[in-house]
């Protein structure tokens, strides 16, 4: 059987950071941006595997473009 994630299982921003392959500075700044999707639940950041695979499903070459600010 294939190990698949729970699409509403939900990582904090180190877990997803790691998964993404960025720091979470970066994906803080990405987020407030709204260049990623993300949940909040209170004063809480989730973000869901369904939001992980959806930056993956974009069909980028990396998971997260860099940032083109000069």
């Amino acid at each position: 059987m294939q190990n698949q994630l729970n699409p509403l299982q939900g990582f904090n921003e180190k877990t997803a950071a790691k998964l993404l392959g960025i720091s979470e500075s970066n994906l803080q700044s990405r987020r407030a941006r709204r260049l990623v999707p993300f949940c909040r639940i209170g004063h809480r950041v989730i973000y869901t595997a369904a939001n992980i695979a959806s930056i993956f499903e974009a069909g980028q070459e990396s998971p997260v473009a860099p940032s083109t600010r000069t």
